[in-house]
C-alpha cells in the first residue's frame, strides 16, 4: 500500500498502537495534500492496516484525488463499497442502514469471490461505527464519485463532466495520456543521470494533483459566475498547467471578461481596477478562498489561498492574455521529450537555490529560464540533432495568437508526431546547458524560441535579451544591472566546472 501510494506522490504516514485493555491492533493512516487521516482495528495488526488502507483508497476516491482505474486491481471492489455508501449517506442527507459498508460487502460476497488476499468476513464483522469511519460530511455531495450503477469504468467521465468549464475541461488529462513517456533510453549507468531521474520523480506534480486544483479552481469559477458584474472565465496559467510544475506549486489564474477573448489585453490600470473590484467579492464568507491580497506588480495580482480541502495558494491576474498562449505552448514542449521538464526542474532549482531565479530582485524569472532551456535543446546540442523543435513554425495554426482560447486543447498528441533523434542522456545535456550560456555572446545576440535560434541582439542596452514568443519583449528586462549579469554568468560557468569534476548535483550549488 505504501509503495503505490508514494508511486502516484501521495505522502503516507502509518502508525501502529497496541490497545491493551481491546486486546486489539489500532492502525492510524494520514495522508498529505488532503489532510486525511483513518483508522482502524483489528486482533490482528496486519488486518487493521489492511482496513485502513480500504478506507484511505475510498477517501481519494471519493475526493476524486484517483481514478479508479490507477486503483490496485485486489483493492476494486472493496473501495467501491465504501465509496458507493459515502455517495449515498451525502447524496440523502442521512444514514442509510441499508446502504452501509457492511451490507454492501455481504453483496459482493455473494456476487462474486473476493479479490486475492481480501478476508471479507473480517471487514464485515468490524464493531465499529460507520460514521466514524471515514467522515466525508465537510464535502459536497457533488463533489464526490457515484459509482452507482455505472461501475468504475466511467469513473474518468464522471470526473470530467463536473468541470464546465470548456478550457478547465480541455486541461484534465486521462490516465492515458498523462502517462510521462519511456526513460529507458535515457537512463545509463552514469550517477549523474540517476541522481537527475531521481529528483524529478519526487518533485514532479502528480497528475491527481493537477485534477483536484482543476476542482478547486472550478468551484471558483462558479462562484464567480454568481456576480452579476464580473462576468469572466478563468484560465488556469504558469507551471500547474505547463507540465513544468512541482508537487508544491501554487495556481496561478488568469480571468478573462467574456467581451474581450478576442481582444487586446487590457491595460495595467484597466486591470488594477477590475482587481479591487473582484477581491471585495472574494472576501466575502462563502468565497472559496481566503486571505486575499492584491499585488500591484507590473502585472497586477490578486494573492490568495483555496479554502480546506485544498489549501492551495492562488495569484490571478486580469486579462493577461499572452500567459494563456504561452502556457498552451510550454506544455506542448514539455510533452515533446521528457527530458526537458526533467531539466527544468533540476535547473529551476538550482536557480532558485542560488537567488537568481527571482525577478523581483533583478534577476531571471522561471518563465526566463524556461525559455532559455528550450532554446538550448533546440539549437545548443551541436554537434548532436536538437532535442526540442521549434512547435511555432512546424504548428503555425495551432500555437497562434490568432486562436480561440476555447480552441486550446492539452495533452493532445500533435500530427505530426514529433521524435527527436538525439540519445544524449539528462546528464550531458545538464552539463552543455551550463557551458553553453556561461560562453554565449549576449552582447550580440539574443535567443528567440519563436524561431528557435539566436538572433542578432535589437535592444544592445539590456545584458540579456530572450524574445517573448508572443509579444516579442524581453523577459530578461527585471536583470538590467550589469553586475548581476556577470554573477549569473559566473554561476553558469561554476555549475559547468563542478558537475564536470564531481559528476554530482550537490557539486553544482558549490559556488565558492
Amino acid at each position: 500500500m505504501k509503495d503505490w501510494l508514494e508511486s502516484n506522490g501521495i505522502e503516507y504516514r502509518c502508525s501502529r498502537r497496541y490497545l491493551r485493555e481491546k486486546c486489539v491492533y489500532k492502525c492510524c493512516i494520514s495522508v498529505g495534500f488532503f489532510d486525511i487521516t483513518v483508522s482502524s482495528t483489528a486482533v490482528q495488526w496486519k488486518m487493521a492496516k489492511k482496513k485502513a488502507s480500504f478506507r484511505v483508497c475510498a477517501r481519494l476516491l471519493a475526493l476524486n484525488a484517483l481514478a479508479f482505474s490507477e486503483v490496485p486491481g485486489k483493492f476494486h471492489k472493496i473501495c467501491k463499497a465504501f465509496v458507493t455508501h459515502y455517495s449515498r449517506k451525502l447524496s440523502n442527507g442521512k444514514n442509510d442502514s441499508s446502504a452501509s459498508p457492511k451490507n454492501e460487502l455481504r453483496q459482493v460476497a455473494q456476487t462474486g469471490p473476493a479479490p486475492p488476499g481480501i478476508d471479507i468476513s473480517a471487514h464485515c464483522s468490524s464493531d465499529r461505527n460507520d460514521q466514524a469511519i471515514i467522515d466525508l460530511t465537510m464535502e459536497a455531495s457533488d463533489n464526490v464519485i457515484d459509482l452507482t450503477g455505472s461501475g468504475s469504468q466511467n469513473v474518468e467521465e464522471k470526473v470530467f463532466s463536473s468541470i464546465h468549464s470548456t478550457f478547465l475541461r480541455n486541461m484534465c488529462p486521462s490516465a492515458a495520456n498523462s502517462e510521462p513517456s519511456e526513460l529507458r533510453p535515457f537512463i545509463n549507468r552514469d550517477p549523474l543521470v540517476v541522481e537527475i531521474i531521481t529528483f524529478y520523480k519526487r518533485a514532479v506534480q502528480p497528475r491527481f494533483v493537477l485534477m483536484e486544483k482543476l476542482r478547486a479552481v472550478q468551484c471558483l469559477q462558479e462562484y464567480i459566475w454568481q456576480h452579476p458584474r464580473i462576468a469572466a472565465e478563468a484560465f488556469v496559467v504558469g507551471s500547474t498547467a505547463n507540465g513544468l510544475g512541482n508537487r508544491h506549486c501554487d495556481v496561478d489564474l488568469c480571468l478573462v471578461p467574456n467581451s474581450e477573448k478576442s481582444d487586446e489585453a487590457c491595460d495595467r490600470n484597466a486591470a488594477l481596477k477590475a482587481l479591487r473590484y473582484l477581491s471585495r467579492f472574494l472576501r466575502k464568507p462563502n468565497s472559496p478562498v481566503c486571505k486575499t491580497k492584491i499585488i500591484p506588480a507590473r502585472v497586477p495580482i490578486i494573492r490568495c489561498q483555496f479554502r480546506w480541502p485544498w489549501n492551495y495558494a492562488v495569484d490571478i491576474n486580469w486579462n493577461n492574455l499572452h500567459g494563456i498562449y504561452n502556457t498552451h505552448l510550454l506544455h506542448y514542449y514539455a510533452q515533446a521529450d521528457q527530458r526537458f521538464p526533467m531539466l527544468y526542474m533540476i535547473i529551476h532549482h538550482w536557480a532558485c537555490e542560488l537567488g537568481v531565479c527571482d525577478s523581483l530582485n533583478g534577476y531571471l524569472s522561471s518563465y526566463s529560464w524556461a525559455l532559455l532551456l528550450i532554446h538550448f535543446l533546440q539549437c545548443g546540442t551541436r554537434p548532436h540533432p536538437p532535442v526540442l523543435p521549434c512547435l511555432q513554425l512546424m504548428y503555425q495554426s495551432k500555437f497562434s495568437s490568432e486562436q480561440a482560447l476555447e480552441d486550446l486543447v492539452f495533452f493532445q498528441a500533435l500530427q505530426p508526431a514529433i521524435k527527436s533523434t538525439n540519445r544524449q542522456s539528462v546528464g550531458e545535456l545538464l552539463m552543455n546547458f551550463f557551458y553553453y550560456y556561461g560562453s554565449f555572446d549576449f552582447s550580440r545576440l539574443m535567443i528567440s524560441v519563436r524561431l528557435g535560434s539566436a538572433l542578432p541582439k535589437v535592444d544592445p542596452a539590456a545584458p540579456i535579451y530572450i524574445e517573448e514568443p508572443y509579444d516579442r519583449m524581453n523577459t530578461a528586462r527585471s536583470l538590467n544591472h550589469e553586475i548581476r549579469f556577470l554573477v549569473f554568468r559566473d554561476y553558469l560557468r561554476k555549475a559547468y566546472l563542478n558537475l564536470r569534476t564531481s559528476r554530482n548535483l550537490s557539486s553544482m550549488y558549490c559556488m565558492v
